[in-house]
């Protein structure tokens, strides 16, 4: 027993060794160069190590080409963090697509058929075209964003007069930006400031316990075990999609709403026949889906970490107190206005650079192509390294270092347009752009204004799995004496 035991501890390592280098031998440039690799076991070592850590640490050690080959689990994966080789792989969509469909059976449930996840290029292009005008028109969200930006403060005020000014900063910003996206996307009120317990709100905070678990990318068939997490997983599932139908139901028999929603824009172009370019009624599950996962973890996740860096760094909150003084004053916060908020703009991005609230982004190799002047065989799983390109000493200098000041004209004249990609970039990138951005203006002019925000955990900051601070993490809020 013993002697077959060991046998097996030497085999594994030579087994990964041979399916290492039989994997490898694909990944070349013309002259023979082999594509630097972090090796299969890299990615068990991954598996304790934080992720932007490891995003950050493989790329600085394999990324010398701009791109790098590793394994997640099995699955054989491209590293791409290099600004030309990142554009050349989001500005190609018809050579780099969504995910494999059996690349993760929850994903696929909820998103498969979401804009930008379609494996369908034509349908992507037409469904986008659609789409544009939901999202082009921002200012008619801002009374959205002002009312529950200020409903959330007027709960604060509420409970300091009670004695309580201590909040969980990733709790209150996971509020207004569940709140904010529930009446945008659906028209309703999700009532996330008063705890309220939403049907909707309820079966989607369910499913998002699933939806980005490693494991649901890496091996797929563990979801179809018979075990009590997946019977779980898949009563979550049913329930959330049953909720959905049933709120298209509701908003295709009241019509639409004034201000239309991002549901209406949908319902406008809703046809099963998919020869033609509407929107199947899957296809608006997983669109609306994707607008709240897209819309709600990214901006809360931004919010959260933005205040965390505005007590960390008190000489840069005090910048943007004097900006948000001089250029609204007591002046309605309409598109012009926040548009003037230069410095609170290069703050937004220098959170977003620095935290990378979206590390990674997967495509799909849906042919043979080249980056970085390598070979990839059509079928490659490939990751757009976010958290790589933006922690990027050449490109940066200091990268850890939080500066706003780098964003500004004239230190970003010079960079490569594909060194910064918060919301990804080309023809994909975010349709939610512009929505999330003016809604962190909003909430910091308001925020400003009305109250101070002090924490004593900045000197070492906790990440969960969405980039966001870890949830025990408090701030203390006062009125601010003007």
């Amino acid at each position: 027993m013993i002697v077959l035991i060991a046998a097996i501890l030497l085999a594994i390592p030579l087994l990964a060794y041979v399916f290492q280098e039989m994997t490898m031998r694909h990944f070349k440039r013309p002259d023979g160069t082999r594509m630097p690799t972090a090796g299969l076991f890299a990615f068990f070592k991954g598996l304790f190590i934080k992720l932007n850590n490891l995003d950050t640490g493989n790329y600085r050690k394999y990324g010398k080409y701009g791109v790098f080959h590793n394994f997640l689990g099995p699955v054989s994966n491209l590293e791409v963090g290099g600004p030309e080789e990142l554009k050349k792989l989001l500005m190609n969509p018809t050579k780099f697509r969504g995910l494999s469909p059996s690349s993760t059976t929850v994903f696929n449930e909820i998103l498969q058929n979401a804009l930008g996840i379609t494996q369908d290029h034509d349908r992507w292009t037409a469904h986008r075209k659609l789409l544009n005008s939901s999202f082009t028109n921002t200012e008619k969200f801002l009374p959205c964003f002002e009312r529950h930006i200020d409903h959330c403060f007027d709960a604060w005020e509420a409970k300091m007069k009670k004695g309580q000014n201590k909040f969980q900063v990733a709790e209150e910003t996971g509020k207004i930006a569940l709140d904010v996206l529930g009446e945008a996307v659906f028209g309703q009120d999700l009532k996330s400031v008063e705890g309220g317990n939403s049907e909707l709100r309820y079966s989607y905070e369910k499913v998002m316990v699933y939806l980005f678990e490693p494991t649901d990318f890496i091996f797929p068939w563990l979801k179809s075990l018979p075990t009590k997490h997946n019977a779980i997983l898949k009563e979550s599932v049913a329930n959330y999609l049953k909720g959905m139908k049933n709120i298209i139901k509701e908003a295709r028999e009241k019509g639409p709403s004034n201000p239309p929603t991002m549901l209406d824009s949908l319902l406008e172009n809703m046809d099963e026949d998919t020869m033609n370019d509407g929107f199947t009624e899957r296809e608006i599950i997983s669109n609306v889906s994707g607008f709240f996962v897209a819309g709600h973890e990214t901006t809360a996740s931004a919010l959260a970490l933005g205040l965390f860096s505005l007590c960390k760094y008190p000489e840069v909150r005090q910048k943007l107190i004097e900006e948000i003084d001089e250029v609204v004053g007591d002046k309605p916060l309409t598109m012009e206005v926040l548009s003037e908020l230069k410095y609170t703009q290069m703050f937004i991005n220098e959170t977003q650079r620095r935290y990378s609230i979206i590390g990674t982004f997967p495509r799909f190799a849906v042919e043979d192509a080249e980056l970085g002047g390598f070979h990839i065989p059509k079928g490659t799983m490939i990751t757009a390294n976010f958290t790589a390109t933006h922690h990027d000493e050449k490109t940066w200098g200091d990268p850890f270092n939080f500066r706003p000041e780098r964003f500004s004209k004239e230190e970003s004249k010079n960079r490569h347009r594909f060194s910064f990609l918060p919301f990804s970039g080309g023809p994909h990138i975010c349709l939610g752009m512009q929505f999330s951005l003016y809604e962190q203006r909003m909430f910091y002019a308001k925020l400003l204004r009305r109250f101070n925000v002090s924490m004593n955990q900045t000197d070492k900051i906790e990440y969960n799995n969405f980039g966001s601070l870890a949830k025990h993490i408090q701030m203390e809020i006062t009125p601010r004496v003007k």
